[in-house]
């Protein structure tokens, strides 16, 4: 078996929360995370985009809640989910500004409501 299948539940309040937060950012966005239908083939479409980027935050968070005591600086999530450093700025901009992750003052991510 070459892939391993995540099976996360995610209830409609917080669900909502994360799409708020993304169109909210993505519409703001950087210029890396705006692509457009129709552009260039081999880049991805809004939709897809945005399914992508939804994933993660789903993803990530899934990560956090599995091992509470998870403290990552930025670098090192880049790493552990293979990620390029806007997106995995974004992602966890997002989740702390969702109340799902806290930054400490190490500039290290930890699940909101742990202590560092």
């Amino acid at each position: 078996m070459s892939g391993r299948l995540i099976a996360v539940h995610v209830a409609r309040p917080r669900r909502r929360r994360l799409l708020t937060a993304f169109n909210a950012g993505f519409s703001a966005g950087s210029g890396t995370r705006r692509r457009m239908a129709g552009e260039r083939e081999g880049r991805m479409s809004h939709a897809h985009e945005f399914h992508e980027f939804q994933s993660w935050l789903i993803l990530i968070e899934a990560e956090y809640r599995e091992m509470p005591g998870l403290h990552l600086t930025e670098r090192q999530a880049q790493r552990l989910w293979g990620l390029d450093r806007q997106t995995c700025s974004e992602l966890l901009s997002t989740l702390v500004s969702i109340g799902v992750l806290w930054e400490t003052p190490g500039h290290a991510y930890t699940l909101a409501g742990r202590a560092a």
